[in-house]
């Protein structure tokens, strides 16, 4: 499941926290439409509590979604990721290679103030 979170209306912030079906990704991508909409760079926040798995058709749809707004990722000033989850850490490396640009930091998710401030500053 993804709730989408407030942060300021230059960041796109959501936490992750159960599996993942279609109908969260198209709320986060909604919430990037806005941004892309306004044509301003914004910021992007992402808590991952837990994350047991992902659909098919939610992974096919982020998938879709994502291409169709590539030109959206280049708005991105920063990014901050929130978990404890060693794999996705350790997916932050290839994320930066990929995202060229943007200033990317990783929390643990008892320094999640300390994340959102940064994110905001």
């Amino acid at each position: 499941m993804i709730s989408i979170l407030d942060l300021g209306l230059d960041v796109v912030a959501y936490r992750v926290d159960g599996r993942v079906h279609s109908a969260d990704i198209e709320r986060v991508f909604q919430e990037l439409d806005v941004r892309r909409a306004a044509g301003e760079p914004f910021r992007v926040y992402v808590e991952v509590v837990s994350i047991p798995g992902i659909t098919l058709p939610a992974l096919l749809k982020d998938l879709k979604l994502g291409a169709q707004r590539i030109d959206t990722f280049g708005r991105i000033q920063k990014a901050a990721l929130v978990t404890d989850n060693q794999w996705i850490r350790m997916a932050v490396p290839f994320d930066e290679k990929t995202i060229r640009g943007v200033e990317v930091r990783v929390f643990r998710l008892g320094e999640r103030d300390a994340a959102q401030t940064w994110i905001r500053s």
